[in-house]
């Protein structure tokens, strides 16, 4: 199961919304590192809305650092 598979699960949405919340979770990560506020809780806690697995904190350093 892809992620955002997995999101359409986790928050009972179709893909087009799971593809809209993911993306917003990576805005936000990418505005803390802009601002040089982005720490580790803020990974889990990307993970934590979207009812993921602390497994995908990898795939959002990977996404911001892409920024």
């Amino acid at each position: 199961m892809d992620l955002i598979e997995l999101i359409t699960v986790t928050c009972s949405c179709d893909g087009q919304t799971a593809q809209e919340y993911l993306e917003a979770e990576v805005r936000h990560l990418q505005e803390l590192q802009e601002l040089k506020d982005l720490r580790e809780d803020d990974l889990h806690m990307a993970c934590s809305n979207l009812g993921i697995e602390d497994d995908y904190v990898e795939y959002f350093i990977n996404r911001v650092a892409m920024a």
